[in-house]
């Protein structure tokens, strides 16, 4: 179920038919006229993309925006066994919100997996679990990280640090 604020621009209108069409509850996803729905045009040539052109914003949510994503966010809640949380660094998680709704979670039992963005991982504390790739793990400990025993220490340092239950790091060709 996916849960989150999208535009109420002609992306956001394509969005909401395209997910409807594949018998996806659009319920959770909250239009607003102020937020522009991101949207990447993928260029090709011969079977090989050649450009990408994005356009998106970065902005936290507004006061209001906020209370209708928790609002949606707890109804969906009821009706799902666990939460994945996807950052994609476009302001949707920022000032608080992701520990907001990992508390919602925690409280209600449910776990909670965040594929997170940046290097403060903070914001994520009480996660259940995090999936960084191995380049994110050494950047949210401030160190690169290579070989199985340094991405283990880093992950270790991680759940000591914020109380997440699992570190599931991922390795490219190498697997997790």
């Amino acid at each position: 179920i996916p849960v989150s604020v999208i535009g109420a621009d002609q992306a956001g209108v394509n969005l909401m038919r395209i997910l409807a069409e594949f018998g996806v509850d659009t319920g959770g996803l909250a239009q607003d006229a102020n937020r522009m729905t991101s949207s990447k045009s993928r260029f090709s040539a011969l079977n090989q993309q050649v450009l990408r052109f994005d356009e998106e914003e970065i902005k936290p949510l507004g006061d209001a925006e906020r209370a209708t994503l928790v609002r949606h966010f707890r109804a969906a809640l009821a009706q799902a066994d666990i939460v994945i949380l996807s950052d994609y660094g476009k302001g949707m998680l920022l000032d608080g919100v992701a520990g907001e709704l990992i508390s919602i979670c925690r409280q209600a039992g449910k776990p909670v997996l965040v594929d997170p963005k940046g290097r403060d991982y903070a914001c994520y504390a009480g996660a259940t679990a995090i999936t960084p790739n191995r380049k994110e793990l050494g950047e949210a400990v401030g160190r690169a990280v290579f070989g199985d025993d340094e991405i283990v220490a880093a992950a270790r340092e991680l759940i000591s640090a914020h109380g997440f239950d699992f570190v599931v790091a991922t390795r490219s060709e190498k697997g997790m």
